[in-house]
């Protein structure tokens, strides 16, 4: 009987290491995507007298305008969310409540790998899956139209597994986009791009926090081997020679752990470790961070 447990205990182990890897992967992948693209609070001079963030959509097509212009421009796009926005389908008579977002620029630095939806297509859109299901029944929907704020729209692309509609914020129309989001391959880019937009355009960028947000998608994914190996230290704790071997693999192992979830890289770290003012502030930002993700 006892024979029959392990044999047990062992193909649901190898079962666990298959879907890990498998979901660990996909994780992965989405994590080294997803940290690339770095979201933003905005406010400028004239939307700070009036205690509002953000700019207005000719602002924001005018910066866009001035960045093309360079020989080496830097990718972003200006947007805000709305909740609970009437869209209609006006073919079967259906409407609901769902998440907007209006945009001024490339779509693609707000869902990478989907259809991209650029700053001149002002009457095409992109739904979320969800929506495409409540209001058509279908996700085959590609050229459909829908009606938000009085004004068609052009259905381009549908997104999987959201829940939003999403279109380019109309020129005239008096509403703030206040949150930016641009691309930045590595920690000290972002910082560069974020400080020379910033200055450029005389906004004032307040990073919105998501460190933590990875963090917490690294620690699950280091939880499933370490568990397996205080399991298998325990087993052998009673073999001496082999449980201190096992003892200075794990502290290897868990070091490691450490610099997988906090991703730690070279440009992350200052140039003394006795830079006093660098781990202060490192600290300071991710007490904030935390805060923020609570």
């Amino acid at each position: 009987m006892k024979q029959w447990s392990r044999w047990v205990l062992f193909l649901l182990l190898w079962i666990g290491i298959v879907v890990y890897l498998l979901i660990g992967k996909n994780v992965l992948r989405e994590i080294s995507v997803l940290k690339k693209y770095t979201e933003c609070s905005i406010e400028n001079i004239q939307s700070r007298e009036k205690e509002q963030w953000g700019i207005s959509p000719k602002e924001a097509l005018f910066y866009l305008s001035r960045e093309e212009e360079k020989e080496a421009p830097e990718a972003f796009l200006f947007w805000r969310e709305k909740r609970y926005q009437t869209i209609e389908n006006t073919e079967l008579s259906r409407k609901g409540n769902f998440p907007v977002m209006e945009i001024c620029g490339n779509s693609a630095l707000l869902f990478p790998g989907e259809f991209p939806l650029d700053k001149e297509n002002v009457e095409g859109c992109l739904v979320g899956e969800s929506i495409a299901w409540e209001l058509f029944g279908s996700t085959n929907i590609i050229g459909k139209t829908l009606i938000y704020g009085r004004k068609m729209y052009y259905i381009q692309g549908v997104l999987p597994k959201k829940d939003i509609f999403l279109c380019q914020a109309e020129r005239d129309k008096d509403i703030l986009l206040n949150k930016l989001t641009f691309y930045a391959d590595s920690y000290s880019e972002k910082n560069r791009i974020r400080e020379q937009i910033g200055n450029e355009y005389s906004l004032m960028l307040r990073e919105v926090p998501g460190y933590w947000s990875f963090i917490l998608k690294r620690a699950a994914l280091f939880f499933f081997p370490a568990c397996i190996l205080l399991c298998f230290l325990f087993r052998v704790r009673k073999n001496k020679l082999l449980f201190r071997s096992m003892i200075f693999i794990a502290f290897i192992f868990f070091m490691g752990g450490i610099v997988f979830i906090f991703d730690i890289t070279p440009d992350k770290l200052p140039n003394r470790l006795s830079d006093i003012d660098f781990w202060i502030e490192t600290f300071q930002k991710g007490k904030e961070d935390f805060f923020s993700l609570l």
